[in-house]
């Protein structure tokens, strides 16, 4: 008790703030890893802003090393958990049938299949998103985190991974946010042209990241995904028709967003003795409604896309660089 008193005088007397775990943010390398360093928190030092938070896995990792990536792997988990969560949120919502295609016949005999829209998605999709596209983000500042630490750098609350908004602006950007790593890292990363027109997953990442700080993200609607078609064709030797596989068409015109009424397809009267066998079948899925790159994207293939790249990126970066 006598030495874990005199260490709270000292870290008070240095004025270092703590992190959320008790941590002075000013302590390097070889005094986090001290035996008996500080469990406590002097009560007259401040909190810590949350950008110094965002990339601290706290004590847990801190004591087991700071060049563990446990904390980047731990952000990657939590981030697929979200989106399995949304995956059976999606699967609840799809099962009552939310869209329905009428059928009808018009002046003309053409037969016109439209959507009607019976459940909008709900709102609360839109929080799922933004805690698996938050934390796929930190991953990535994580392992910045434990990259300049690794160079023998000290991070402080710029150490993230670099986004800049064009690739002249990287040397600049990496400049403050990877202050310490090695100038092996620095090319790693500038290898992945994490900038607009170079790395175009990563950079859907850091646009819906900087949405979800701001508002909740917008899930709108659904898009229409694809028509399924049972084809037939007679032919001279058999008398029943010669039935094909089913035969998936993707529209040039996703109709996003898909509003009540808005005509689907459209079969015209002299062509309804063609080919086909049965009614189409339509499928749905829904899409982010953002402005920018990711407008009319598939929500969940997008964020599975954007989690396997990030996680790409950490595996490669233990194997290289730690």
């Amino acid at each position: 008790h006598g030495r874990l008193r005199q260490h709270r005088e000292r870290v008070c007397q240095s004025g270092a703030g703590p992190l959320a775990t008790g941590w002075p943010q000013r302590w390097n390398v070889e005094q986090a890893h001290q035996p008996d360093a500080p469990n406590g928190v002097c009560s007259n030092l401040e909190p810590q802003p949350a950008q110094v938070m965002r990339h601290t896995l706290a004590r847990p990792a801190l004591e087991r090393g700071l060049g563990s990536l446990e904390g980047t792997r731990l952000k990657l988990a939590r981030g697929r958990r979200h989106i399995e969560d949304l995956r059976e949120a999606l699967e609840v919502h799809f099962q009552p049938e939310p869209y329905r295609v009428i059928r009808r016949e018009d002046e003309h005999g053409d037969l016109v299949y439209s959507v009607q829209v019976v459940n909008e998605l709900p709102t609360e999709l839109g929080a799922i998103v933004g805690d698996a596209i938050h934390n796929t983000r930190s991953a990535l500042d994580l392992l910045c985190w434990q990259l300049v630490t690794a160079g023998g750098g000290r991070p402080d609350r710029n150490t993230s991974f670099p986004m800049p908004q064009s690739e002249r602006g990287f040397d600049g950007v990496a400049q403050r946010c990877l202050a310490g790593a090695s100038s092996r890292t620095v090319r790693f990363i500038k290898r992945l042209k994490p900038w607009p027109g170079g790395n175009e997953t990563l950079f859907q990442l850091h646009q819906l990241d900087i949405a979800d700080k701001h508002r909740l993200i917008l899930v709108v609607g659904t898009a229409h995904r694809n028509i399924v078609l049972n084809l037939q064709m007679q032919v001279p030797w058999q008398e029943e028709p010669v039935r094909f596989p089913p035969l998936a068409l993707k529209p040039a015109d996703r109709q996003f967003p898909l509003a009540d009424g808005t005509e689907m397809y459209r079969v015209k009267a002299a062509a309804r003795s063609g080919l086909a066998d049965g009614e189409p079948q339509f499928t749905f899925e829904p899409c982010f409604g953002e402005e920018g790159d990711v407008r009319g994207l598939p929500i969940l293939s997008t964020l599975e896309r954007i989690h396997d790249h990030v996680s790409r990126i950490v595996q490669i970066a233990d194997r290289q660089l730690l």
